[in-house]
This record gives structure tokens, sequence and C-alpha cells, in this order.
């Protein structure tokens, strides 16, 4: 395989990557607004199912980052001694932001395109993660709330022990509010 016909086969392959990197993040912004719903209903199943959806989507783009890096380094890696060798500063690798001036026209615009896309599709993703997570403090919040109410509910008043009572001991009580807390949650 000649110097043209391995740069070509690196940027169907970049390209394609690409491509699944972007449909990976489109996935993820239909998961994360799905997220909230399901946070705001305080469905713990269905949040419990998304997570899992979630990590192993997150794991494949994972392996799509890693790939459009190897394609990335392969392109760049000059051919018996000739070619494209991108200069870099500091020996960091090459990223599709230095290529992206030394390919055709039509490609360099077709990945421009998608990158700016993921770009957009992670900002997004950024922006309703930091929002469910709120949400999620917010639950969390709400819960403890809870919590501390039904303890004190079952606190005996501090200045009153009828003769001969064992005043409560507190652990006893935090572990049954505890049990409810989870009894409810389950």
């Amino acid at each position: 395989m000649d110097d043209v016909e391995r740069a070509r086969a690196c940027l169907v392959t970049l390209e394609g990557t690409l491509v699944g990197e972007f449909r990976a993040y489109q996935t993820l912004v239909k998961l994360a607004k799905e997220e909230r719903r399901v946070l705001s209903l305080a469905d713990l199943d269905a949040l419990l199912s998304m997570v899992a959806r979630k990590e192993a989507l997150l794991g494949e783009v994972g392996r799509l980052e890693a790939a459009r890096c190897v394609a990335i380094e392969e392109w760049a890696r000059p051919a018996n001694g000739a070619g494209r060798a991108v200069a870099q500063e500091n020996d960091k690798p090459p990223t599709l932001a230095d290529m992206l001036p030394r390919i055709d026209a039509p490609t360099a615009g077709r990945m421009k395109r998608l990158r700016e896309g993921i770009l957009a599709l992670v900002n997004q993703l950024n922006d309703l993660t930091h929002g469910n997570r709120a949400l999620a403090a917010l639950a969390l919040d709400r819960l403890e709330a809870v919590r501390n109410f039904l303890i004190s509910l079952n606190q005996p008043p501090a200045y009153y022990h009828p003769p001969g009572a064992r005043s409560t001991v507190p652990g006893q009580v935090e572990a049954a509010a505890l049990a409810l807390a989870v009894e409810r949650w389950a």
C-alpha cells in the first residue's frame, strides 16, 4: 500500500469513527434528558437501568476516542521517510484540528462539521449533567430532611423522662429511621 492509499484509508477510518462518536454523544444527550425526567419522578429502578446504559455508552465513547487518536496518529506518521509529518510542539500527539488544513477540502469540511457537532453535543451534555446533578443533590437533601424529621418525631423531649424509664439510645433511633428510609426507596 503506497502512502496516498494509506492516508486515504486513515481518513476513511477517521471519518467513520467521528460519525460513531457523534451518534454516541447524541444518544448520551437523549439519555441525559430521560435521566432528568426520571429524577423528577424519583423512579429509582428506572434510574438504575439508565445508569447501566450510560456506563456502557461511555465505554463505547472511550473506545471511539481511542480509535480516533490512533487514526490521527497513523495519518500523521510519515511513510517511507517522506510526507505529511505534522510538526508538534512538546511532542504532543497530533489533533484533528492540526490535520484539517492538510487534507482535501471536501473531507476536511465534513470532518470539521462532525467535530463541531461533537463539541456542541459535549457542551449540551455537560449542561444537562450539571442540571441532573443538582436534581439528584436536591432529592438527597430532601431525603435527609425527611429522615431528620422522622428521627425528631421519635425523640422524647430532652426535659422529660418518666420515673424508671430508660432514655432512648440515639443510635437505635437513627438505625430505625435509616431502615425506614431504605424501605421507602427499595
